[in-house]
């Protein structure tokens, strides 16, 4: 339901139709914020049972023992840094109306930390290239194969990193 909730409104935003109600963006932000609460507290669980502070020997021993829970850990807080990227995005959207230049601010600062948090967590290059495609593809004047080609590159990019993280054996061997 939330996940529905969420592309009709975050959807009908992008293809710039009827605007959302401020209550349907507000029950959007909301669900997003407790979505990105949700995996960060999975991340922080699993991985608080493998690192042991201040020995550096046994935390490496329990990640190569339970590499699939050390990657689950990963692949939350990646997920998390990107719902809390969306959950900004739509409280620019409730918030712009109150005051748009605080609002502009808020949203920059989310970007500038959560852009920090990713890349520290996994080369984040081809993110980008979601928002370009879509661009290109509602532009107009530029070629929708391109917007095409620079979507599929960007699923690509992301897919490839998460298969390289989640499908890989225990000895590092790509399956």
């Amino acid at each position: 339901m939330l996940s529905a909730l969420c592309c009709r409104g975050m959807c009908r935003a992008l293809r710039g139709g009827a605007v959302a109600s401020r209550k349907e963006t507000a029950r959007i932000a909301g669900g997003l914020y407790l979505a990105y609460i949700v995996l960060t507290v999975v991340a922080n669980a699993t991985r608080d049972r493998l690192v042991v502070p201040g020995d550096a020997a046994t935390t490496a021993v329990n990640v190569v023992a339970s590499a699939l829970l050390f990657r689950v850990s990963f692949v939350s807080d990646v997920l998390a840094g990107v719902l809390f990227l969306v959950t900004a995005w739509a409280l620019y959207v409730l918030l712009e109306p109150v005051n748009p230049n605080v609002a502009l601010l808020f949203v920059l600062l989310n970007l500038a930390g959560d852009a920090v948090q990713c890349l520290n967590m996994l080369n984040f290059f081809a993110a980008w290239l979601l928002p370009l495609g879509y661009l290109v593809l509602r532009s107009g004047f530029l070629p929708r194969l391109l917007g095409v080609v620079l979507t599929v590159e960007s699923a690509a990019w992301l897919t490839y990193a998460l298969q390289f993280l989640l499908l890989r054996s225990a000895s590092g061997a790509a399956p």
